[in-house]
C-alpha cells in the first residue's frame, strides 16, 4: 500500500508523466484489441506497451 500511495502523489503532482504513462497503457490494450490493424505482431506490440506502462507506474512508485 505505501508504494500505490507514492504513485499516487507522484502522479498528482506530474501530470503529463500520468497522462503518458496511462496513453501507453491505453495503446497497449487498443493493439490487442484491434489486432488486425497491428500486424505482423499485435500480441507482442501490445504486450510490451502495457508492459512499459507497467515499468512507468513502478518507476513514478519509486520516486520521492
Amino acid at each position: 500500500m505505501v508504494m500505490l500511495k507514492k504513485m499516487e502523489k507522484y502522479f498528482a503532482k506530474h501530470p503529463q508523466v500520468n497522462a503518458g504513462v496511462h496513453t501507453v497503457v491505453g495503446l497497449g490494450l487498443g493493439v490487442l484489441l484491434t489486432h488486425p490493424m497491428a500486424d505482423p505482431h499485435p500480441v507482442r506490440w501490445g504486450l510490451v506497451l502495457i508492459g512499459l506502462g507497467l515499468l512507468g507506474h513502478v518507476w513514478a512508485g519509486m520516486q520521492k
